[in-house]
């Protein structure tokens, strides 16, 4: 995109007011950059659009990172608020870091980075091992779902649990086929589970009623399976 003072004004102002959508954060990140060179200053861009400082620095220095780092922007696999906090490292530390935190939910690409800030000779992937696997440890994540008798007899068998979580991870690994609208049933049994972080993660992502989720991809999966 050909920037000039316009656009770019245009582009930061649509962004902080939410009056436009951009697929690509870098384009507010080169805004800002072009922005800052042409006032010469980060803090009269800041004035002019009325918006913090540090956050058109924070836009500005993104600008300048790696092209590594800013493909995965790009592509929607690093988060821009991530980005912001790998900004600290020298540029081959934020390239290794970026690609081992990306796809990662803010949260957990967040503990690895700080993890990272204080082990600064530690292998990136080693450093994301340990802080996943004690989050794992940590936070559990549990949904209290409702089923019909007939499928908790089918997967109790195998054990209700590890079932039904094998379910949802193929419902994801299927690529989200749709699911039978939830019906109004009787005789339900109320069923408590632990979902895995990561399947948990990915499940939310799809939507914030969980436990409903797991009860439709129960239900869809035991329904196809009887067709096979």
């Amino acid at each position: 995109m050909a920037l000039n003072e316009r656009k770019a004004l245009a582009t930061l102002l649509a962004s902080f007011r939410r009056t436009g959508k951009f697929s690509n954060p870098i384009v507010y990140a080169e805004s800002a950059n072009y922005l800052v060179e042409k006032y010469g200053s980060a803090e009269l861009v800041a004035h002019r659009l009325d918006v913090g400082t540090e956050t058109i620095r924070a836009l500005e220095k993104v600008a300048k990172m790696p092209a590594n780092v800013q493909n995965l922007i790009s592509d929607g696999k690093l988060l821009l608020t991530v980005a912001f906090d790998l900004l600290p490292f020298e540029p081959q530390r934020q390239v290794e870091l970026a690609e081992e935190v990306k796809g990662l939910a803010f949260k957990d690409a967040r503990a690895v980075i700080r993890c990272a800030s204080r082990h600064p000779t530690e292998s990136p992937s080693k450093l994301k091992q340990g802080v996943l696997s004690e989050l794992e440890k940590r936070e559990l994540n549990i949904v209290v779902v409702r089923v019909p008798r007939t499928i908790h007899e089918a997967i109790a068998k195998e054990g209700t649990e590890k079932t039904i979580v094998k379910l949802c991870n193929r419902w994801l690994r299927d690529g989200y086929p749709n699911l039978p609208i939830a019906t109004r049933q009787s005789d339900l049994i109320r069923l408590i589970v632990k979902i895995p972080r990561q399947t948990y993660q990915e499940l939310r992502h799809r939507t914030r009623k969980v436990a409903n989720l797991v009860e439709r991809i129960a239900i869809y999966y035991l329904a196809l399976d009887k067709t096979c």
